[in-house]
């Protein structure tokens, strides 16, 4: 993910130009960065839940938020980065239809009086976010 974020070294299946930080750094783009990421491996869809919050890659996850960082605004305001930790497919019940999706939708007309707006839908999650045009 790294690569493919900064252009630096092997993209594997990934294709397309690196992030350009100008079309996010700007002080009322509202920048904002959601992480999915499992969490610590489990037995069992109880022992997943106690488990919340303790992710299987931490370090990996902290070295993506500062590189996000540095990347996008590193002399500018800190970037409110979220991270989203879900439990693995094997513990994960399977009579819910969530379970790996996410969807993101973008509306120009959000709330009918032409303010923008943003839902993100990550299994069980939602953030939104409106402003005005």
């Amino acid at each position: 993910m790294l690569n493919v974020l900064t252009g630096r070294g092997a993209k594997e299946a990934a294709a397309g130009p690196p992030i350009d930080p100008n079309l996010f750094n700007q002080p009322d783009d509202g920048t904002q960065v959601f992480i999915m990421t499992p969490r610590e491996e489990a037995n069992s869809e109880e022992e997943a839940e106690r488990k919340r919050g303790q992710l299987l890659y931490p370090r990996d996850i902290q070295r993506l938020r500062n590189e996000i960082q540095q990347i996008i605004a590193p002399n500018g305001p800190e970037i409110r980065k979220v991270v989203y930790d879900y439990y693995a497919a094997n513990v994960y019940p399977p009579d819910q239809p969530e379970r790996g999706q996410a969807l993101f939708l973008y509306d120009p007309n959000a709330n009918g009086e032409r303010h923008r707006g943003w839902r993100l839908l990550y299994e069980r999650f939602q953030e939104q976010s409106i402003w005005e045009a």
